[in-house]
């Protein structure tokens, strides 16, 4: 299941670290119910490991834990929920023709409105925006530009770094703010998507640059 959400979410969200997050606490969770099952094991064969109570309560505390902070994060991130909504009113596509078209005028709309900068797109927002299913708006960022959504919007977010990282107005600023400037919110994500998209980290190119 969560090797599902990993592979779904990069279709539908333009960062990874919600993957990341939620699949520490399934891990931090899943480490604590072993402490506990083997504190009790050890407890029934005589075995001194932890009084069985205080094993038993420390286990459900911090099980509590973990649930009220994976829910407080879902509160701020409702995106983790989302699901293809059923549009009435998008564009029909059927042929290689009207993908070409659209693919164009897709580039268009990201280059003159800039919808990456906005630091929680999903793919279903980009769907709005360009009028299109989403269905046909994901098939189409993977039959044209041959990525999945995570990476055709970091690719316009590192363009947007590399062309603020050369404005003088820019100079003074870290590299973790102009990435924000340009649409991340996650230091490992802007890191991870240079990396891959240039084969260079932030700070190489930069040195490279100048």
């Amino acid at each position: 299941m969560l090797i599902r959400y990993e592979q779904e979410s990069k279709e539908y969200l333009s960062f990874q670290y919600i993957y990341q997050f939620v699949r520490s606490m399934i891990i931090v969770g899943a480490a604590v119910i072993l402490v506990w099952s083997f504190s009790f094991i050890a407890s029934k064969v005589g075995l001194v490991f932890l009084p069985n109570y205080l094993g038993y309560q420390l286990t459900w505390v911090i099980l509590s834990l973990i649930a009220f902070v994976m829910a407080y994060y879902a509160m701020g991130h409702p995106e983790i929920f989302i699901k293809e909504p059923v549009q009435q009113n998008g564009k029909n596509v059927t042929s290689e023709n009207d993908f070409e078209e659209l693919a164009k005028v897709l580039e268009n709309k990201m280059e003159k409105s800039k919808p990456f900068l906005d630091p929680q797109l999903t793919l279903p927002k980009l769907s709005e925006i360009s009028n299109l299913p989403v269905h046909q708006l994901s098939r189409l960022i993977n039959e044209q530009f041959k990525k999945n959504f995570s990476d055709y919007i970091n690719a316009y977010r590192i363009e947007e770094f590399k062309k603020l990282s050369r404005m003088e107005n820019y100079k003074n600023l870290t590299l973790l703010a102009i990435a924000h400037e340009s649409g991340f919110n996650s230091k490992t994500t802007f890191n991870t998507a240079f990396k891959k998209l240039t084969q260079l980290t932030p700070k190489e190119y930069l040195r490279n640059l100048n």
